[in-house]
């Protein structure tokens, strides 16, 4: 079976959790959550419940996503032989290896 963590505890993992609450209160329902942060507590009960439904990187802590930086204009190395009409090299594709 699962774990189930409550208000206050540490998020394990980033991903998306199922939250179940008070019945009387809110049907359950999915929620995401990131790892580090602090599960909520809940403004209609004093019980909400998460269990990991899917593990999921924060996509700030995503490797090809940190930093932020806009990607490089350079030209892949397979790509950067190929002659787009300009007859520099005289081969309109490059060399096969």
């Amino acid at each position: 079976m699962a774990t189930a963590y409550k208000s206050g505890d540490e998020v394990p993992a980033s991903g998306i959790y199922d939250v179940v609450h008070n019945p009387a209160h809110a049907q359950p329902h999915q929620v995401t959550c990131v790892k580090g942060k602090t599960f909520p507590s809940c403004k209609g009960c004093l019980n909400p419940r998460f269990t990991l439904w899917r593990a999921a990187h924060y996509i700030q802590n995503h490797e090809h996503f940190r930093g932020g930086g806009r990607p490089s204009h350079r030209k892949p190395r397979a790509l950067q032989n190929v002659v787009t009409g300009s007859g520099v090299s005289g081969h309109a594709h490059p060399p096969i290896p």
